[in-house]
């Protein structure tokens, strides 16, 4: 099996790893899709007039609407009953978002 200075020191590098990948899966993007409630007062404002990006933590990167996709939509951008969000952030902000979903 080897010596157990040998292994101890196997042992802690293995753990470093561990915690090395742990921490590098936090700095990762997470994507989703979010719809939007045809009932919720969302629709019929911009994404920049519900100041999505501050009070959400996270980006729209795309909108899915009647079978089309709009890609990077703008500030300006006014959201419809029915839309799909398709957002991207942290593992906590998407994990929160998917929490709310419909919006």
């Amino acid at each position: 099996m080897g010596e157990p200075i040998a292994l101890k020191h196997a042992e802690h590098i293995l753990h470093q790893t561990d915690e090395e990948e742990s921490g590098h899966d936090l700095e990762r993007f997470e994507v989703t899709e979010v719809d939007i409630d045809k009932n919720s007062q969302k629709p019929g404002k911009s994404l920049a007039e519900l100041n999505f990006r501050k009070v959400y933590g996270a980006t729209v990167i795309g909108i899915m609407r009647h079978g089309g996709r709009i890609t990077m939509p703008r500030p300006d951008e006014t959201l419809l009953p029915g839309d799909k969000l398709v957002i991207i952030g942290t593992r906590e902000s998407v994990e929160r978002l998917k929490s709310l979903s419909p919006l």
